[in-house]
């Protein structure tokens, strides 16, 4: 997904005849992948998950979120997932992720269903490593689901990912 996004600017860059702010929003982009690299380096296991519809998904290594694992190197807790499995609260508690970043699908795309906060606001959930040592990590729902692969979504959940893993 960040090799896309700079394979885009790089495009509109060229055709606009705006080459040189292309690279320096690429360069931005790459600075900020590799502070967030360097932020999550040695802080753990992580899963990805959606919550939809008051249901539960996951994001592999090899999903749309991939760039979490992949680019910035934060190991999973399983190395094959079919992108959006559905999985139960115990499945979580089970696979106990030191981390857990939340797209919330139904505040992304303004269905008005049941937040993710309140979702995992249950016994089994405050069971995990994850809760117990608030490493939970509510992504942007717009910006994770629904603009994922723009410059400003992805340096915004870089933002968010380098804030998190900084203060714990």
């Amino acid at each position: 997904m960040i090799d896309g996004a700079k394979a885009n600017i790089a495009m509109l860059g060229k055709a606009f005849d705006r080459e040189d702010q292309a690279g320096e929003l690429i360069a931005n982009l790459d600075a900020k992948v590799e502070e967030a690299r360097a932020a999550a380096a040695g802080k753990g296991t992580a899963l990805v998950i959606v919550t939809n519809g008051g249901k539960i998904g996951i994001y592999g290594p090899e999903s749309r979120v991939s760039w979490l694992y992949n680019t910035l190197d934060v190991p999973s807790v399983f190395d094959e997932v079919d992108d959006r499995d559905a999985i139960t609260f115990e499945y979580l508690l089970q696979a106990n992720p030191d981390w857990l970043f939340v797209v919330d699908r139904d505040a992304g795309v303004g269905s008005g269903g049941e937040s993710a906060h309140r979702l995992l606001d249950n016994d089994l959930i405050h069971q995990t490593n994850f809760w117990q040592n608030d490493r939970v990590v509510y992504l942007d729902p717009a910006a994770s689901y629904v603009t994922m692969k723009g410059y400003d979504a992805l340096m915004l959940l870089l933002d968010q990912v380098i804030e998190a893993y900084d203060m714990k």
